[in-house]
């Protein structure tokens, strides 16, 4: 492979032995043998030889490595009772292995000194052959796992966006991985722009052969190129594949970024060892927030003090910044506020999105938090907008027994919020926010919109089928959500059926009325919880 060979500390296996060992992964899958560091084990200390038949894949598979585990023994002991089998059904498994190195599938190995922990990788397959220019350097950006609702506003994120677009790494290459926020969002921004991305895996997500995952469409010139150490079989268990993900990326990286680690972490500790291996141009963020999540920063500093500093840029404006704002009163609708409103409206509050919207493309929800777009945060005041826009209440089933998909409704009016709401540890946060979408009651339950009933979970069966949908389970004193008044419909709701006056909007204060005015062409009153500007 041309570039391939350029990956630091890969080297890659000849083809004949390549397709040997393919041969034999083929056989451990279809043998049902582990995975994990036992087939790394074993595929690493086998001798090459050739197997050019069925028969010789038999009599190969038969000896078993000097020095080998009993497990291994005991697995492959299974050959003599299955031997028959396996000679008939050989030439379809060597079939398999051909076409798998047809198709670009190779082998690579680690250098000694690098595989020195327990269950390291020893070996690796390769996949894809980038078919541009040489790519001088790869440049990996590390980070300590974060929330799932990103704040599109956290200094981290600010530091990658000016990072991506930063002309000292678009020469060269983005190395990641996927799993977490920031490896996922540099390769979709690598497959957007175009620019050459090389992914290290650990897992058989997206199998595209056995047990090993599929890198992406073929053949075009910013193809990506992909290493994992998977080789068939279960997978290790995901603490150590976390790790041994890091310390791959650590190791094939030329340039290395530190956004924010985490102090007296497992990352923290892969980037010092990777850096006292083999020293390499380094950057660390100055956070300027430097709190418990980025303590690893400082550890870091400390332990290189000639690694280059990482300045925050403010990143892309928001593209919909330059539109007109809408000016409006302190007092933002046709009601006062929020407690001079009557009685008869159901209320739905909008809660935080974690990823990407209902029927988004994962990629595009990436694009927008890279190029802070303005509803990139999907927090709930951005879920509210994306309601309005859409002029669709969507309904959902996560949080609701059963297939039926609702929308949840609270009888507490507005003023009421800050009596009602609670903080739920358990799922890290409030009961309810204070942004949504409030309906005439009357309207609502015409659409078939009925109360919730409160159940303990044994007396679910004795409701119809029909009512099921709006079970909500009650055993207290651990679990009460009684005070909620919750009322649910089935189905999506669309606004459009609704006149202006059949419906308000719920924000805050007066300054989130602007904001949202400002975002939406909203034809329902606006109304806030308080009236000060």
């Amino acid at each position: 492979m041309e570039q391939q060979t350029r990956l630091r500390h890969l080297a890659e296996v000849e083809p004949d032995q390549a397709a040997v060992l393919l041969a034999l992964l083929e056989v451990l899958d279809w043998l049902g043998c582990a995975g994990g560091p036992w087939r790394q084990r074993l595929l690493a200390t086998w001798p090459p030889a050739s197997i050019d038949s069925p028969e010789a894949l038999v009599e190969r598979l038969g000896t078993v490595p000097s020095g080998s585990e009993q497990p291994l023994a005991e697995q492959l002991s299974r050959l003599s009772r299955r031997s028959g089998r396996l000679r008939s059904q050989g030439e379809a498994v060597l079939a398999a292995a051909r076409q798998r190195f047809a198709t670009g599938w190779r082998i690579a190995r680690w250098p000694d000194q690098w595989t020195v922990r327990p269950g390291c990788p020893r070996l690796v397959l390769l996949w894809g052959r980038h078919r541009g220019p040489p790519v001088p350097f790869w440049t990996a950006v590390f980070n300590s796992r974060k929330g799932k609702i990103p704040d599109s506003a956290a200094p981290w994120l600010g530091a990658l966006r000016s990072l991506l677009a930063d002309p000292l790494f678009t020469p060269g290459g983005w190395a990641t991985s996927s799993g977490t926020l920031s490896y996922d969002l540099v390769a979709s921004h690598a497959r957007a722009t175009g620019v050459p991305l090389l992914l290290v895996e650990t897992d058989s997500r997206a199998a595209s052969a056995p047990a090993v995952p599929s890198p992406g469409p073929v053949g075009t010139e910013h193809e990506p190129i992909l290493v994992t150490c998977h080789l068939g079989g279960p997978a290790c268990t995901r603490p150590t594949r976390m790790v041994c993900r890091d310390r791959m990326l650590a190791a094939l990286s030329d340039r290395q970024v530190a956004l924010e680690i985490r102090a007296r972490g497992n990352l923290a500790q892969v980037l010092a060892e990777a850096q006292e291996q083999t020293p390499r141009p380094f950057w660390i963020f100055d956070s300027p927030t430097e709190t418990a999540a980025a303590g690893g920063n400082r550890w870091l500093r400390a332990r290189f003090p000639g690694a280059n500093r990482l300045i925050v840029d403010p990143g892309p404006a928001d593209p919909t910044a330059d539109r007109d704002p809408v000016a409006a009163p302190s007092e933002p609708a046709g009601v006062a506020t929020a407690k001079g409103l009557p009685g008869d409206y159901l209320y739905h509050y909008t809660r935080a999105c974690p990823g990407h919207w209902p029927g988004q493309k994962v990629q595009n929800y990436h694009l927008d938090l890279i190029f802070n777009r303005s509803d990139c945060a999907h927090g709930a005041f951005d879920t509210l907008c994306r309601i309005l826009q859409e002029e669709r209440l969507r309904a959902g089933s996560r949080m609701v027994r059963g297939e039926t998909a609702v929308i949840c409704w609270s009888a507490h009016p507005y003023a009421e919020l800050e009596r009602f709401r609670r903080w739920r540890p358990g799922l890290v946060r409030w009961t309810v926010e204070p942004w949504g979408l409030a309906v005439r009651k009357g309207i609502l339950r015409r659409l078939g919109a009925k109360p919730a009933i409160y159940l303990p979970p044994e007396l679910f069966s004795r409701l119809r089928p029909a009512d099921r949908y709006r079970y909500q389970r009650h055993e207290p004193p651990g679990c009460i959500w009684k005070q909620e008044r919750e009322w649910r419909l089935a189905g999506d709701l669309d606004l459009t059926q609704l006149q202006p006056l059949e419906a308000f909007v719920m924000v805050p204060d007066a300054v989130a009325a602007r904001e949202l005015i400002r975002r939406v062409d909203c034809r329902f009153p606006v109304v806030a919880a308080t009236g000060e500007p």
